[in-house]
């Protein structure tokens, strides 16, 4: 077994991760140790922690503003429907599935720190 694979192995009875990505140096399976990743062959961290903090939070700006989007076009598509709707079952559907909307809504943008 080499040195790397007895790191590797010591690494995930600590709780480590690996992770489908290769090192871009060598190859090797990379490992995600405590939020950085690591290269058990190389023996270093690929991406730091801060790096990864970063990179996460990009990511979830950008699925928050996807999910901010397609709210956005149900509830136009829902405000179609209730416009034309004459049945008050339907209507009430419609404006439950609007107050569902907009709570979400309201709650991405927050998150997003968006205010008013």
């Amino acid at each position: 077994m080499s040195e790397a694979e007895r790191r590797a192995a010591e690494w995930l009875k600590k709780g480590a991760r690996m992770l489908p990505e290769a090192c871009p140096e060598c190859g090797s399976p990379l490992f995600d140790r405590k939020g950085e990743i690591w290269c058990p062959k190389c023996n270093k961290p690929i991406i730091g922690l801060p790096e990864r903090v970063l990179t996460m939070s990009i990511e979830e700006e950008s699925v928050l503003q996807r999910l901010r989007e397609t709210m956005l076009s149900k509830l136009y598509g829902l405000e179609k429907r209730l416009r034309a709707s004459r049945q008050v079952e339907e209507v009430t559907s419609i404006a439950q599935a609007i107050y569902i909307l907009l709570s979400a809504l309201d709650l991405v943008r927050k998150l997003m720190g968006e205010t008013g």
